[in-house]
């Protein structure tokens, strides 16, 4: 059941039992008995202290029978625990006990001094009994069913909300404590949300307090049996199969998805935070993912509502099926109902020479279908940014049994300087969806010439060419050095500058290189290197190999 829906259904006429009809499938309503229930107040503590407006008293087993210390309105009583025995100071008063110690009150409520695990002091009608476990001690809360529930209703839902509303959350809390009664171990249930939220008597309304007393013993029941009557705050318009939220879970006839219209009522019916925008790279490291750059997340498996069952983390290196459970928890999200769409974008290469092409890719999930636009964002250094359209074309691939589709971008660009890219796309779930920035270089292209390729050591050889564009040629020279003619002698490794070139304005140049004198025939290498500059990474001409021979 959802809280807010019940809510919105009671808004609208409907009575508790067709609520409670509506959330739980096939169940009819029945009653039980007001037996007793046992909760958690606390656990791993070093002491509790308990007083009370009126006298109360002490109770633990002994061989002899049962001890009882009788105490005056007002006592603090604080129970510690030294090996292998309970302490129990009242005053100047200081008692041994090797039981656990009930504490019982006469006319009035106990009142725990020490918080709770809802981090609350307060009253608690019935029993507060001590027990010391390994992680330290634990109080638990004996009451009757009935007299708990008053304690629950309203710190699960407002008491301000229809009466029919909180009947039907009266009903859903007393079957699923009902159900969680009869257990071995020292406590039935706890006051946190691990189990159902409970603050004991000073939480009781008027308006609560009516609501459990009209539906007393009433509990929704399966085949005769009262259900495990699970509840929660938001469903996001619609509920969900226990299989699809507790993967162990068998499925359970009367917990199936079903909608829920009003759940609107919600403050988080939809994420106040929509929508999350996460790189890639922070996803990867929430999720721990190994398999390369990460570039879609597909849901491939969903529940009723429909909540995500599985999905597949798709990287450049291999993919990973995980759950959506995973994903909630590790990603710090509210719910496993969430569409994510992912907007990747990749260049086969990060350097392109002046005058050639390059391919951007990119791939939208979940797909857009095949004929949609997106829009490749491109701005040169030092430029403004322009836009352009991209064609999307359905993609669809098998993996591990499943079908993941999506939609495949790709756009051919003729850049003229470094430059820096992106795609965005227009999605029915998450608005426009932006890829990451990618970056292209473009290095100038170089050509070099010589009139001979032969020429005798210590006599001067004429080279010639062409850089492009021009103002690569401009920008480099302005950097004192930055255009040099490179030699590499036959059988060096590293290049030296052997000339600076000044090229003209339209990028050509002229240079002279005199190759030193040689007493046998050999051979030399020859490039022409143009720095980088703010709009070109360094170009390098095709080498050319001269042959030197003695003079």
């Amino acid at each position: 059941m959802s809280q807010y829906g019940a809510y919105g259904y009671a808004q609208h006429g409907w009575k508790y039992g067709a609520i409670i009809r509506h959330y739980y499938t096939g169940v009819t309503l029945g009653s039980v008995g007001n037996v007793s229930i046992r909760v958690l107040l606390r656990s791993g503590a070093s002491s509790f202290s308990v007083t009370d407006a009126a006298p109360f008293k002490a109770l633990w087993a002994t061989k002899a029978g049962t001890k009882t210390v009788h105490l005056g309105a007002g006592t603090k009583a604080t129970v510690t625990w030294t090996r292998p025995s309970y302490r129990l100071r009242a005053g100047s008063k200081t008692w041994t006990a090797g039981q656990p110690i009930t504490f019982t009150p006469t006319t009035s409520k106990l009142k725990l001094l020490t918080a709770n695990d809802n981090g609350v002091v307060g009253h608690y009608r019935g029993r507060l009994r001590v027990v010391h476990m390994s992680d330290g001690l634990e109080i638990v809360n004996t009451l009757p069913l009935e007299s708990y529930l008053p304690g629950v209703v309203p710190r699960e839902s407002p008491a301000s909300w229809p009466i029919a509303a909180l009947e039907a959350q009266a009903v859903a809390a007393r079957s699923y404590a009902y159900r969680a009664t009869g257990g071995s171990g020292t406590f039935d249930v706890y006051c946190t949300t691990a189990s159902q939220m409970y603050g004991g008597s000073d939480a009781e309304t008027t308006a609560t307090n009516k609501a459990v007393s009209a539906t007393r013993g009433i509990v929704p029941k399966y085949d005769g049996t009262p259900i495990v009557a699970y509840f929660f705050s938001t469903s996001g318009g619609h509920t969900e199969n226990i299989e699809d939220v507790w993967y162990s879970s068998a499925p359970v006839p009367y917990l199936k998805g079903v909608p829920d219209p009003y759940d609107t009522l919600s403050p988080y019916d939809r994420w106040p935070e929509n929508p999350i925008v996460r790189s890639p790279a922070s996803i990867a490291s929430a999720l721990g993912f190994t398999k390369g750059t990460l570039r879609d997340i597909a849901m491939v498996k969903r529940g009723s509502s429909p909540r995500v069952v599985k999905a597949l983390l798709i990287g450049d290196k291999g993919w990973v099926l995980t759950d959506g459970a995973t994903l909630r928890s590790r990603l710090g999200l509210r719910d496993t109902w969430l569409y994510l769409t992912s907007l990747s974008i990749m260049h086969p290469v990060a350097t392109v020479t002046y005058g050639g092409t390059a391919r951007i890719n990119g791939h939208l999930y979940p797909a857009a279908g095949s004929g949609r636009k997106a829009t490749l964002h491109a701005r040169p250094s030092g430029g403004s940014w322009t836009t352009s359209a991209v064609t999307a074309t359905a993609d669809s691939t098998a993996i591990d049994g499943y079908t993941v589709k999506s939609s495949a971008l790709s756009a051919t660009i003729t850049p003229t300087s470094n430059g820096s890219y992106y795609f965005t796309a227009t999605t029915q779930m998450a608005g426009t969806a932006r890829s990451s920035t990618i970056v292209v270089d473009v290095r100038p292209a170089v050509a070099l010439a010589t009139k001979s390729a032969t020429v005798m050591g210590g006599t001067p050889l004429d080279l010639s060419g062409k850089i492009d564009p021009p103002a690569a040629a401009t920008a480099a020279a302005s950097a004192a050095g930055s255009i040099w003619l490179q030699t590499m002698a036959a059988g060096a490794t590293v290049w030296k500058n052997a000339v600076e070139v000044h090229p003209a304005a339209g990028g050509t140049y002229d240079v002279q290189w005199t190759p030193p004198k040689v007493d046998a025939t050999t051979t030399t290498s020859l490039r022409l290197v143009v720095g980088s500059s703010s709009k070109w990474v360094l170009g390098t001409s095709p080498t050319v190999n001269v042959t030197v021979t003695a003079s």
